[in-house]
């Protein structure tokens, strides 16, 4: 069984997207941190509906957000997917200062890790895979927006 750890389970989503048999469910608790949780079975239209929702919040905000993503609810995803969020991440940086996505499934974490060797040092892309070191990242991150 899946330890789904979440001290932050119990905050309603302020937005959900959905494509197929997956979704995102989408916070905004600085305008320079964004917090995502994925469910389901990802496919490549979902990565358009996230993308553009995390490009406009950086735009919004005026600079580069961190985005902290909770995979832990995705159960696959297919090639198409990881290709998507690849080809995005390419152009993402002068949105995104930095992405921290906690996972705990091998294979997630396998694909995700081939996608941060692809980026280089473009950006800080980071994987977790202990719930508690995620979460005081995010802490750090919205006591240094000012939130």
């Amino acid at each position: 069984m899946v330890n789904m750890d979440n001290s932050l389970a119990s905050i309603p989503p302020e937005k959900e997207l959905s494509y197929g048999k997956g979704k995102f469910h989408l916070w905004y608790p600085s305008p320079y941190v964004m917090r995502l949780a994925a469910f389901g079975y990802g496919e490549a239209p979902l990565v358009a509906l996230v993308t553009k929702e995390m490009d406009d919040a950086g735009r919004k905000a005026g600079r580069p957000i961190a985005v902290f993503t909770d995979d832990r609810g995705l159960t696959g995803y297919e090639p198409a997917y990881r290709q998507a969020f690849e080809g995005w991440l390419y152009g993402c940086w002068d949105r995104i200062s930095s992405i921290h996505l906690l996972v705990d499934s091998a294979v997630v974490e396998m694909g995700m890790a081939v996608v941060s060797m692809k980026i280089g040092d473009r950006g800080i892309y980071e994987m977790y895979r202990e719930y508690p070191d995620w979460l005081a990242r995010y802490q750090a991150a919205l006591a240094e927006a000012g939130k």
